[in-house]
């Protein structure tokens, strides 16, 4: 089932709120770190992002529609996902889309101490930096799910 989400684009993290009251209520902590949650470019834009923690078949399809209509988008990913699908990261990069950092193990960040919050980030960065020559330029929360000691870290 696909729900409907609002993205939070800040620097380099993207957040997103879904209709759960949890989230909602942490829209004014988001707006504290200066979270965009509207593009105000003035310009019709849609931003497609996917969540990849795993491969089940369907990232190839997706990326076959993508390039014939030539769409770009935003690919979240988990270390497990770089680690078992390296010739789908690189299309995605190789294609143009933004491959984003999901955090190495897909931790609850509102519960993981800073420096666990700091290893998350920093280990998938380093093996897409390595393995890629590419550092994921956006950060998502796994789940949505963060604190303001999360927010402030990742700023």
């Amino acid at each position: 089932m696909i729900g409907i989400r609002v993205f939070l684009l800040y620097r380099k993290v993207l957040l997103y709120l879904t209709k759960q009251k949890q989230n909602i209520n942490l829209f004014k902590i988001y707006e504290k770190y200066n979270g965009i949650c509207l593009d105000t470019s003035g310009k019709k834009v849609i931003y497609l992002t996917f969540d990849c923690g795993y491969e089940n078949g369907c990232t190839e399809k997706i990326s076959d529609v993508l390039k014939e209509k030539k769409v770009p988008a935003a690919f979240f990913v988990t270390l497990s996902h770089v680690k078992s699908c390296p010739e789908l990261i690189a299309r995605m990069i190789n294609e143009g889309h933004t491959v984003g950092n999901h955090s190495a193990n897909h931790p609850d960040f509102s519960k993981i101490s800073r420096t666990q919050m700091i290893e998350e980030i920093q280990v998938l960065d380093n093996y897409l930096r390595v393995n890629f020559g590419y550092s994921a330029p956006f950060f998502r929360f796994p789940e949505g799910a963060c604190s303001e000691n999360a927010l402030e870290l990742v700023q």
